[in-house]
């Protein structure tokens, strides 16, 4: 066991290091800037499970209604509704973006409606990495009003995070977290896998993980599951096999095969959280069998240390909370990059589009002043691909800027079963152009300005102005469409400066 253990530290080690999360963020308050930014490194890993791991969820929803539903997964129930939290819950820049940020105590956090119709319910993410949270979740009447007092609320316990740890002598399994347990049981086979507890939905973070086989003819059906929960007993009508010891249902599908293991009582005196259920999963049930025993047996021993737990817990307002460098962080996407700020425009307008035309830092440059001056000076300009995107950290309104010699402007927005409101021609600032509106509840409204005086001739400039619900706002939440107006004076900028 303690060859296994070693094995394990130094594969986590390596991987930590290969992903460049070896690096504390260092407290240096970073404030958003107009031009430019780079990525930081993250969190050490390691040090963030060690944090989750020994947290107890219960005392940190501090409900006296509170029931562990697993190692790290506390729940509240009542008539009126139920409050969740999970540790180590995955927290992606798409649910930052979409979400409202909230002050918690100081901290970063992030709530958003998730009911529609007359159903309330509400999500909270409290930042502990760049892609791990504690979650919060509650339904029922003023769902978001306890949400977000209990962000504020937890963020003030982990203030002090000792007062708060967990037991596990009452709290079976919690010394450990998934994918500890997991590469322990692998031994010397984990370094032919990936480990990963975020990615898979199919275990919970903290609690669960998932080994993928390395090599690029790999499918998901090579993968190793394994994930920890309380649950009920088996009704004495389920067939049950002997794993290790241990009673198990065992599930045989085409390309998989899944036990789920009675591992004994949970301490939970409520029947439906009062077993400790294993879920082990292979390609094959031999597979899967044999690695459930060394699961079972790993779980008997103590956990890898991983070293000194990170501190704070959360993290501060005042540092970033995720990678998306400079303006970036206000992309509802990833891969996007902040413009610089360094191009530089010929005098002569037909040379500016040229110059635009070939490098898309260029189209910032010529589009900046007139976006601000129709859409505020808010707006920032990132570049994603040929596009020029210029966002604003409310998120309710996003301008695209393109220019290409390729294109007709007459091409476009063409089916009257996707786009409606089309105008061709119309005109804007003496320019032919065409324009139409388009997407769900007709969140963009676009306008094509011909560089030729003819939308029938190549050459054009993109405007699209794309709204959405302010931040948090439920599923069913409609946009604004008059937010897009100032497109129309864009467009009348861009056409007496550059046609």
């Amino acid at each position: 066991m303690a060859h296994s253990v070693h094995r394990f530290l130094l594969v986590v080690a390596a991987s930590l290091l290969l992903t460049g999360c070896g690096t504390k963020i260092d407290g240096t308050p970073v404030a958003p800037s107009g031009y430019g930014g780079a990525r930081i490194p993250d969190r050490e890993q390691t040090a963030v499970v060690a944090a989750m791991r020994e947290l107890d969820a219960c005392a940190l929803l501090d409900d006296p209604k509170a029931q562990p539903q697993g190692p790290h997964g506390c729940e509240a129930s009542s008539a009126s509704g139920r409050l969740r939290l999970r540790l180590g819950y995955k927290l992606s820049h798409t649910t930052r973006w979409a979400a409202q940020p909230v002050d918690a105590a100081g901290m970063h956090g992030y709530i958003e409606e998730t009911g529609s119709g007359t159903r309330q319910a509400c999500s909270g993410y409290l930042p502990v990495s760049f892609g791990r949270s504690i979650f919060v979740a509650a339904d029922g009447n003023g769902a978001c009003d306890q949400v977000k007092a209990k962000l504020v609320a937890v963020a003030g316990k982990l203030a002090n995070p000792d007062a708060v740890k967990v037991n596990p002598a009452t709290r079976p399994l919690a010394q450990w977290d998934g994918c500890s347990a997991l590469g322990v049981a692998l031994g010397d086979e984990l370094t032919k896998y990936t480990l990963s507890d975020l990615d898979a939905v199919t275990v919970d973070a903290t609690d669960g993980c998932e080994a993928r086989l390395k090599g690029s003819k790999v499918t998901s059906q090579d993968s190793l599951r394994y994930n920890v929960k309380y649950s009920s007993p088996a009704a004495a009508s389920v067939p049950l096999q002997d794993i290790a010891g241990k009673k198990a249902f065992v599930s045989n599908r085409a390309g998989s095969c899944s036990a789920l293991i009675d591992n004994g009582p949970s301490g939970v005196e409520n029947k439906v959280v009062s077993v400790v259920e294993i879920s082990v999963t292979a390609k094959t049930c031999e597979a899967m069998t044999a690695l459930a025993g060394k699961i079972v047996t790993t779980l008997q021993g103590s956990p890898p240390s991983l070293g000194n737990p990170q501190r704070p817990v959360l993290i501060p307002a005042n540092q970033p909370d995720e990678d998306a460098p400079g303006a970036c962080v206000d992309y509802r996407g990833t891969g996007c990059t902040p413009y610089d700020g360094k191009a530089k425009l010929p005098g002569d307008k037909k040379e500016a589009l040229a110059a635009a035309n070939a490098d898309t830092r260029a189209v910032c440059a010529l589009a900046e002043k007139q976006v601000k001056q129709a859409f505020g000076d808010t707006m920032r300009p990132v570049i994603y691909g040929d596009f020029c995107v210029f966002v604003e950290p409310t998120h309710v309104i996003e301008v695209n800027v393109s220019i290409s010699d390729k294109y007709p402007p007459a091409e476009y927005g063409k089916d009257p079963k996707l786009y409606k409101d089309i105008k061709s021609p119309v005109t804007f600032g003496g320019a032919q152009a065409k324009s139409f509106r388009s997407g769900k509840d007709n969140d963009t409204y676009t306008i094509y300005l011909s560089q030729q005086g003819d939308i029938a001739q190549r050459g054009m400039i993109g405007l699209e102005a794309r709204v959405k619900a302010p931040r948090g706002s439920a599923f069913d939440a409609k946009p604004d469409p008059a937010r897009q107006a100032p497109l129309d004076k864009l467009a009348e900028e861009i056409a007496k400066a550059y046609l």
